[in-house]
C-alpha cells in the first residue's frame, strides 16, 4: 500500500522526529562545549610540565620554550607590561622576591585552572537551567518558547567561551608580567 502525502495520520502524544532531532542537537552542542572547556582546562594546566627533550632544548635556548606572548616581551625588554597583570601577579604569588620563575608560573597556572573550573561549572549550571526551560517549552509545544530557549542556550555558551578565553588571556599576560619582573629583578 502506498501512503498518499495528504493522508498522514498523527497520533496524539506522539513526538515528531524533528523535535527529537532538535533536542539531540542541543544536547550534543552542550556536551561538545563542556568537553572543549574540560580539554582546554586540562591542556592549559598541563602546559606547566615539560617533557625531558623540551627541557634540554629550553636549556640551550630559554626563549624557545616560552609562549609567544612571553617571547614578545623578552624580545622587547622596554615594552610596557599591563599594570593589572602586575597587580594580579603580586596578589597571586606570595613573597614574589623569594619565588623562582618556575614556581611563580606554576602558582599562576594553578590559579588560572581554578578560574577555568569555576567558570566551566557556572556555565554548566546555566546551560542546565536553559535546557530545562527548553524541555518545558517543548513539553508545552511552544515554538516561541523553544526558539527563545535555544537562543538563550547559544548566548550562555558564547558567554562561557568568552569567559574562558579571557581567563586564558589574563593568565598569559600575568605569566609575561612575572617573566619581566624576574628578568628585571637584581
Amino acid at each position: 500500500m502506498n501512503a498518499l502525502p495528504g493522508n498522514k495520520i498523527e497520533v496524539a502524544g506522539e513526538r515528531r522526529p524533528a523535535e527529537h532531532t532538535r533536542a539531540r542537537i542541543i544536547v550534543l552542542a552542550l556536551v561538545s562545549f563542556l568537553a572543549g572547556a574540560a580539554l582546554s582546562a586540562a591542556w592549559f594546566y598541563r602546559g606547566g610540565s615539560h617533557p625531558p627533550a623540551r627541557e634540554a632544548s629550553a636549556a640551550a635556548s630559554p626563549a624557545a620554550a616560552l609562549p609567544d606572548a612571553a617571547r614578545a616581551v623578552l624580545q622587547q625588554p622596554d615594552s610596557p607590561v599591563d599594570p593589572a597583570a602586575l597587580d594580579a601577579v603580586r596578589r597571586s604569588v606570595p613573597n614574589l622576591d623569594a619565588v623562582s620563575l618556575e614556581e611563580g608560573t606554576k602558582v599562576l597556572r594553578e590559579a588560572a585552572l581554578a578560574q577555568f573550573k569555576l567558570a566551566a561549572e557556572e556555565t554548566q549550571a546555566q546551560v542546565k537551567e536553559a535546557r530545562q526551560r527548553f524541555l518545558q517549552a517543548q513539553g508545552s509545544q511552544s515554538e516561541a518558547g523553544q526558539r527563545a530557549a535555544r537562543e538563550q542556550l547559544r548566548n550562555i555558551q558564547e558567554a562561557g567561551a568568552d569567559k574562558l578565553r579571557q581567563i586564558a588571556f589574563n593568565s598569559r599576560a600575568q605569566i609575561a608580567a612575572l617573566q619581566q619582573l624576574k628578568k628585571t629583578a637584581p
